[in-house]
C-alpha cells in the first residue's frame, strides 16, 4: 500500500514538471531601463540636477520619477562642467 501512494505522487509530479514541445512559449519582455523611465517605452526620463552628497560643487543628473542616476559631474582634473551642471 505504501509503495502505490508513493508512485501516484511520484507520477503527478513528474506530469507536472514535463514541458511539452507543443507548448507555446512566449519571449519574456525586455525593459530598456537606460533609454524609458521604468522600462516603459516611449516614457522619456525627467532629468533633475541635484547636488552630489558630501562632495564641493559635484551634481548628479537624475530623473525624478525613477530616481535613476543618469549622468554625474566632479569638479576635478579641470573638467568643465556640462550644460546641466551649470
Amino acid at each position: 500500500m505504501p509503495d502505490n501512494w508513493k508512485k501516484k505522487a511520484t507520477d503527478r509530479r513528474d506530469e507536472r514538471n514535463i514541458k511539452s514541445p507543443d507548448a507555446e512559449k512566449y519571449p519574456k519582455p525586455s525593459k530598456n531601463k537606460r533609454k524609458w523611465c521604468r522600462g516603459k517605452t516611449g516614457v522619456e526620463h525627467q532629468p533633475k540636477c541635484v547636488d552630489f552628497p558630501g562632495i564641493t560643487n559635484g551634481k548628479l543628473l537624475t530623473c525624478e520619477k525613477c530616481n535613476k542616476r543618469l549622468d554625474m559631474y566632479m569638479p576635478w582634473g579641470g573638467i568643465t562642467p556640462p550644460e546641466w551642471a551649470k
